[in-house]
């Protein structure tokens, strides 16, 4: 079912497959390829596999290979590299670039002199046919003619007539000459490739530019392999080839006027003397016209040869400009990349980018660190610190910290008092009722009868750790519908009892906010030491400030890495009104060694095999106590 519903590759996409039988060192033909393979050491493997690159990647690979460099600045020596993972290919690629643009060159410089053969030879054929016509015609008349010999004054003008002519033959040639630079001026922007021959067919002034335009021209095309078309030299060059263009175009023009201003001066003379020779008798106007035609042929035959021996030496003599001073070097190991280098490099941005990072997190994290933090952003007093739990070695520390947090409360316990303590958080899943609960079993461990009351009615999550019915509880008793005997728990722990949070009434806020709430309070303080309510948080609604302003002391919870700052801002307020008595608990505080954790404010407790070590403890109770005292004598 798939094969009719995938369609086949189109044929240009399939891959090449090929089977043979070679003989090394024979050139294989086939439809997709052509090489010869060269056994250059025995063969070790049983099977070695070709990679084929068609001609139309190369130049894309060659070029994303190669790199040109000036060897010393502002010389003239260019370094080639060539990057590839096998070195004989890199190796043997640099040494074609190199061969081909030494060719190059070659090819560029011999091309003017070829054509200019060209163009002699082709004149040479004709002027040996018209001097061979000429001469059997001389024959031929003076056979058949009593000839009398010309008088001295016809010879000299004939003989001048003579060289005239071949004058305006050499004059016409260098128009030609003139007229086609010209015009490969106009085609082409390289001029590389004109040859100037001798210096009487250019003059000294068109033969200077062209050679400083040649030289400028390749000094260009130097600069711009290593440099931008924006760079100052680059364009210095430009506006310099542009410039000797106009005076090139200039000298030609004008070389090209003088040359038909004297063409048509020799024109004159030559029909002057004409006329002087139309004087002679028939025979002798005849056997003179024949002479000169003759003599004129035979000069301008001699001239071509001169020329074209003239030219053959130059284009033999055609040497490149450009040479190889060292050939390509076969590396005997890797040079990319350097792994030492890339090894400190990636170090080195590891740490930069790393130290980046943690200064970014820091900056755009808002959570609460530190005890040093929470002291320093606000002036609440804090009672405990309590750690991350991690493990079961961890509890140990975790109950020493409940007790801290007890015996600090003890410290400023008022006349003997039971005491109303609330415990709100900034938002939820903070530790709050976690905490409650386990601070109520450390106190209930005293002899001292605690009771809890979830007034969290939204998220009541105290009934589960105490692992009891949440069928009546705290919104049945507020809104009247069961009585307290009805709604009191016992747990599991001695002195300590628990009112659940009950149903989830629809308007938690308006029981709390009732009038019902005061005597349900004043009635449980009068029976026992400690009454705990588990409020909701104080970030989120409205409830807890009640609670705060009727509570003895109000614990707020805040959590490492998630409590944020502005809560702590926020909460200074309380520190102004007087009916409520605030403080601080930090929980999720990580270990900080292997044998012990540290609060961040000088308590530490450690371990050093059985035996601990508990004066650090009771300085740190004693110091936290007195700092307690005289905040709360303050206020």
């Amino acid at each position: 079912m798939l094969r009719n519903i995938v369609s086949p590759p189109p044929e240009d996409k399939r891959p090449i497959r090929y089977e043979g039988d070679h003989q090394f060192g024979k050139q294989i033909d086939t439809p997709w390829f052509n090489f010869t393979i060269q056994k250059i050491y025995d063969l070790t493997n049983s099977n070695y596999t070709f990679s084929v690159t068609p001609n139309e990647y190369m130049p894309g690979f060659i070029q994303g290979g190669l790199s040109a460099s000036s060897y010393v600045k502002y010389g003239n020596i260019i370094q080639l590299t060539f990057d590839d993972t096998v070195p004989l290919r890199a190796k043997e690629i640099l040494d074609a670039l190199a061969f081909a643009y030494l060719q190059e060159g070659l090819d560029i410089k011999s091309e003017g002199a070829t054509k200019k053969l060209h163009f002699i030879d082709t004149q040479l054929e004709a002027i040996n046919a018209t001097l061979e016509g000429s001469s059997k015609k001389l024959e031929r008349y003076k056979a058949t003619n009593i000839i009398v010999d010309l008088g001295a004054q016809a010879q000299l003008t004939s003989q001048k007539l003579s060289n005239l002519q071949t004058q305006l033959y050499e004059i016409t040639m260098q128009i030609d000459f003139m007229e086609n630079t010209y015009n490969y001026l106009q085609t082409h922007r390289d001029l590389r490739g004109i040859n100037l021959g001798s210096t009487t067919e250019a003059s000294q002034t068109i033969t200077s530019i062209i050679l400083q335009i040649q030289k400028t021209t390749s000094a260009y095309i130097a600069m711009s392999m290593e440099f931008t078309e924006q760079h100052p030299d680059v364009l210095k060059s430009q506006k310099q080839l542009e410039s000797l263009r106009v005076s090139l175009k200039e000298s030609i023009l004008n070389s090209l006027g003088s040359l038909k201003t004297r063409k048509a001066k020799l024109n004159g003379i030559i029909k002057e003397n004409e006329i002087t020779l139309q004087g002679l008798p028939e025979q002798q106007r005849q056997l003179e016209r024949l002479s000169r035609n003759f003599m004129v042929n035979e000069k301008i035959y001699s001239y071509l040869l001169e020329k074209r021996a003239e030219t053959a030496i130059i284009e033999s003599a055609t040497v490149s400009e450009v040479r190889v001073i060292d050939p390509a070097i076969l590396p005997e190991g890797p040079i990319k990349p350097k792994r030492t280098l890339q090894v400190i490099i990636g170090m080195l941005l590891g740490l930069i980018l790393g130290t980046a990072l943690a200064f970014l997190r820091n900056f755009l994290d808002n959570t609460v660190k530190t005890v040093e933090e929470v002291e320093h952003l606000t002036s609440i007093p804090l009672y405990g610190a309590i750690p991350f739990l991690n493990s079961k070695e961890d509890i140990q520390h975790y109950n020493e910290a409940m007790r801290v947090i007890w015996t600090n409360l003890e410290f400023v316990r008022h006349n003997g008092k039971s005491k109303l303590i609330t415990i709100t958080s900034s938002i939820s899943g903070e530790g709050k009722s976690t905490t409650i609960f386990q601070l109520a079993k450390t106190i209930a461990e005293s002899n001292k009868r605690v009771i809890v009351l979830d007034l969290d009615m939204r998220r009541s999550v105290l009934h589960e750790k105490a692992e009891l019915s949440n069928a009546v509880g705290m919104s049945n008793l507020l809104a009247q519908t069961a009585t307290l005997e009805e709604c009191i728990q016992e747990t599991d722990y001695d002195n300590l009892k628990l009112i659940t949070s009950g149903p989830t009434p629809p308007n938690p806020t308006g029981l709390i906010m009732s009038d019902s709430l005061e005597p349900i309070l004043s009635t449980l303080l009068s029976q026992y030491d400690f009454v705990l309510i588990d409020s909701p948080p104080v970030g989120l609604v409205a409830d807890a400030t009640r609670l705060m302003h009727m509570s003895d002391i109000t614990l707020i919870m805040l959590k490492v890495n998630s409590s944020k700052k502005e809560f702590l801002k926020n909460i200074n307020r309380f520190t102004d009104d007087e009916a409520i008595n605030p403080g601080i608990i930090l929980n999720g505080i990580r270990f900080v060694g292997n044998y012990g954790y540290g609060y961040g404010y000088g308590y530490g407790y450690g371990e050093t095999g059985k035996s601990k070590k508990k004066s650090t403890l009771a300085r740190f109770t004693a110091a936290k106590s007195d700092e307690l005292l005289r905040k709360n004598a303050k206020r």
